[in-house]
């Protein structure tokens, strides 16, 4: 299915225009296309996309909460990259998958006692 999409992708005749509005449009459609959005419901996916980046930052945060960390100087690259790995992870989670994502990390969260 995704070899579909990037054939069809390839192929669109927007994608071999001069200009980058053209290009960014064939991205944006392909994006939406990969999530397996109409373009009516493209509110609807960036909205979902921004309530899993704030589920992955409870993630991020919840530890560094229960830390001695004071300031983010403290943090390494690593861990700095690793969060905004976790954070877009569960946004496109969210996105992709909607409520069952959602509520599986839910069900997590009750199961843990925390």
């Amino acid at each position: 299915m995704v070899s579909d999409l990037i054939v069809e992708f390839v192929s669109d005749p927007m994608a071999s225009s001069d200009t980058n509005q053209n290009l960014f449009e064939s991205l944006h459609l392909f994006y939406l296309r990969f999530l397996g959005a109409d373009k009516n419901w493209v509110n609807s996916v960036y909205t979902k996309f921004l309530g899993g980046a704030v589920l992955g930052s409870f993630f991020v945060l919840l530890p560094l909460l229960y830390s001695d960390i004071h300031s983010l100087g403290q943090l390494t690259y690593l861990q700095l990259g690793l969060g905004l790995l976790i954070v877009l992870t569960c946004g496109i989670f969210t996105a992709k998958l909607g409520e069952q994502f959602f509520d599986a990390v839910m069900k997590g969260f009750g199961n843990s006692g925390l």
